[in-house]
Parts: C-alpha cells; sequence; structure tokens
C-alpha cells in the first residue's frame, strides 16, 4: 500500500531540556529535537518502566504538532499517532497494532479540513481524494499476491483499471480511458510481462 506511516518518524534530539518522575513508574522529559523538515519541535514524552505511554509534539508557537500514545499487553502493542498542520487543523490519524504487523486505519485530511486519503485493514482498502472532494484513487489489496487500482478524472470520469503483483509488476488487466470516456489502452499482463 501507499499509505505512509507517520508514527515511525525520524527525530534528531537536540537537547533533554528537563526529566521529572511522576510516581508509579512514570517519568517525564522535555526535549527539543527535528522532526522531519521541522526544527526545534518540544516533545513532552511520557515512560513507565522504561516504555514510551505517550509524546506530544508541539510547534515553536506552542501549537500541537502531535500526539502518540501506546498501549502495551505482553504480547501486542497498538499505537495511535495524531498529527496537526501549523494553523492547528487536524492533518493525519493513524492506528497500528504490533501483532498484525500493518496499519489498522489511517486517515489524512487536506488543510481545508477535506479527507485525503483513507486507509482499513479491515477491508485492505485504500482511498484517495482530490481537494475538492472527488474521488481520485482506490487500492484494494485483499492478499499480499496482487493489489486492484482504479483511478478517476477530477471530472468523475474512470481514468485506469489495473493490478499489480507483490513485485510492483503489472499481473493483471490494464484498462485506460481519456477524460471523455473513450478507452485507450486494453491490456493483459501476467508477470509484469504483456499477453494481449
Amino acid at each position: 500500500m501507499k499509505f505512509i506511516l507517520g508514527l515511525f518518524f525520524t527525530v534528531v534530539m537536540i537537547g533533554c531540556q528537563t526529566e521529572e518522575q511522576l510516581g508509579e513508574g512514570v517519568t517525564h522529559q522535555t526535549v527539543i529535537s527535528a522532526k522531519g523538515d521541522v526544527s526545534d519541535v518540544r516533545n513532552e514524552i511520557y515512560m513507565r518502566n522504561g516504555k514510551r505511554i505517550k509524546e506530544l509534539g508541539y510547534y515553536q508557537d506552542g501549537k500541537p504538532f502531535y500526539e502518540a500514545y501506546w498501549q502495551m499487553s505482553d504480547t501486542v502493542v497498538i499505537a495511535h499517532y495524531i498529527e496537526f498542520y501549523p494553523s492547528g487543523d487536524l492533518k493525519e490519524i493513524n492506528t497500528t497494532q504490533s501483532n498484525l504487523d500493518e496499519l489498522v486505519s489511517g486517515y489524512k485530511y487536506y488543510p481545508n479540513g477535506k479527507i485525503k486519503s483513507q486507509y482499513s485493514g479491515n477491508t485492505h482498502i485504500e482511498e484517495d481524494w482530490y481537494e475538492t472532494g472527488m474521488k481520485e484513487a482506490e487500492y484494494f489489496s485483499p492478499h499480499s499476491q496482487i493489489m486492484k487500482i482504479t483511478r478517476w478524472y477530477q471530472n468523475g470520469q474512470k481514468k485506469e483499471e489495473t493490478e499489480m503483483n507483490d513485485g510492483g509488476k503489472r499481473n493483471g488487466k490494464w484498462f485506460e480511458w481519456d477524460s471523455l470516456g473513450h478507452q485507450t489502452r486494453k491490456e493483459f499482463y501476467a508477470g509484469g510481462t504483456l499477453k494481449r
């Protein structure tokens, strides 16, 4: 799937400002770091018995950057990640579960609040939308062998239907249409090789 999970971001720690014991095995740290292309992010990190349970990040102006929460048992880690635009508007929400080894659900938003993409691990469908609200693409991957992809033009006309194998090669149909609905491609593949 093309949905990128923001939870496992690269953080460059610049320096630990404070650390305090809160009781019941919980410690709190305030750290200044760089996340992606944003520098001087203030991170509030909460740990219980050496394991991270909550992390809050703030832009330089004090507005929320992200929130991350971890729920842990002996065998499963469930992680929730929420990210915000500098304006304070919601940018992304993700949930992962370690025993499933995949993203459970994910949502991304445009700065205007409209949905940009959505992924459900239950249905194995990722959907993308244009900023206008029209559907742009759908990626359906019910198992690891084949992914079915459908794309649309901004006018709602179907643009493409194709199937890919887990190696990223075309495997099955590849149909394309122009923005007026006229078919411009009708091909069939097996393992990346054109069959007809």
